[in-house]
């Protein structure tokens, strides 16, 4: 399949647009800038466009990048609609706006994993942690004060849903299976409920 290397250029500036193509002569194609001043030139009807080479997609590409890579070491780049600048095949270089915005998400992505200042902090290490006093279901003895539903139940062997499900129950309507007031001879209240 072969592709197009095409610009757009302003008549009454110079500014230029260049871009690539799958290329067929049936179709009118305008172009994927994201630039908004491209298009409201476009629709002012200063844009000129011209199909500069046909050829594989290769080749096309290399064409793109030699000719924003050359504007870029020129310091041209003020004369292009093009947001980004080609690398050659070492990928894309960026403007410096992009690079700005990869700055801020690389910091963002710096605080996952052990840099994150939540890393480790499960269960009542969480300052989040919603704690829960268990009891007995029938003497309703104090069976676990102040602990993460999570963990107590993970420790004791018990599903992660169940004793959470206890807390949670309206107790004022009758246990059923949305409503579970009991979960295998305990239930539990987060200790801001009141019983």
């Amino acid at each position: 399949m072969n592709y197009a290397l095409y610009h757009h250029t302003n008549t009454e500036n110079g500014k230029t647009y260049i871009g690539i193509y799958k290329w067929s002569e049936e179709r009118e194609y305008i172009s994927s800038s994201k630039n908004n001043e491209f298009w409201a030139d476009y629709d002012n009807g200063l844009l000129f466009r011209e199909i500069l080479h046909v050829s594989d997609e290769a080749t096309i590409r290399h064409m793109e990048s030699e000719i924003l890579v050359d504007a870029k070491a020129r310091g041209i780049t003020n004369q292009y609609y093009n947001l980004c600048f080609g690398a050659g095949p070492t990928g894309i270089m960026y403007t410096d706006e992009v690079r700005a915005k990869m700055s801020v998400k690389a910091l963002a992505l710096q605080r996952s994993g052990v840099n994150n200042p939540m890393y480790g902090k499960t269960g009542i290490r969480n300052p989040n942690a919603k704690l829960a006093n268990v009891y007995e279901r029938h003497t309703h003895e104090l069976v676990a004060e102040g602990v993460s539903l999570s963990e107590y139940s993970r420790d004791n062997g018990y599903h992660a849903s169940g004793l959470p499900r206890t807390a949670r129950a309206d107790r004022s309507e009758p246990s059923t299976t949305n409503n579970s007031h009991f979960y295998k001879g305990l239930y539990a209240i987060y200790q801001e409920a009141k019983l």
